[in-house]
């Protein structure tokens, strides 16, 4: 893996584990160039070239893109990183997100960045990497997360 930023990834193994980690709202039908909906329930192209999609699920409000029905279809953890400041898209978002797959019993962990926006400086990404490279490590290789083992020695603390 070469990095984590789509935009900077270029090389076949990176975009594999971007492809399995990371959902878009279109996706290519295997095969062809036809574009099918992936996490956008539809979409229209506005005059101009400008594109509105509809982000929902079930008729379940926009933002929820991963609503009950899809987080009980989840078969892997899942990982929200998000920007403490994010004006375009709120911290709430991933908080809702996280609790929802939490509800139904699905495994999750979300990294809030603090003080950081929408878009993330090199700096504030290597944070976000160390928690994502973490996490695949623990799910991926069976490497405890070094950060869970100290809560629950704090929470043991606290308790005794």
């Amino acid at each position: 893996v070469s990095d984590l930023d789509p935009a900077q990834a270029y090389d076949f193994f990176t975009w594999e584990v971007l492809q399995n980690t990371m959902g878009g709202l279109v996706k290519y039908r295997p095969g062809t160039t036809e574009i099918v909906p992936n996490l956008a329930e539809s979409w229209e192209v506005k005059e101009g070239g400008k594109v509105k999609c509809v982000v929902s699920v079930s008729g379940k409000p926009p933002y929820n893109i991963l609503g009950d029905d899809l987080a009980k279809k989840l078969t892997c953890p899942i990982m929200f990183i998000h920007g403490m400041i994010d004006s375009q898209v709120p911290p709430s978002v991933s908080q809702y997100l996280y609790y929802n797959c939490l509800d139904v019993g699905k495994e999750a962990k979300i990294f809030v960045l603090p003080g950081v926006r929408h878009y993330y400086n090199d700096a504030e990404w290597s944070q976000a990497k160390i928690e994502f490279l973490k996490f695949l490590n623990h799910y991926l290789k069976g490497i405890p997360d070094p950060d869970e083992n100290e809560e629950e020695d704090e929470k043991k603390k606290k308790k005794g």
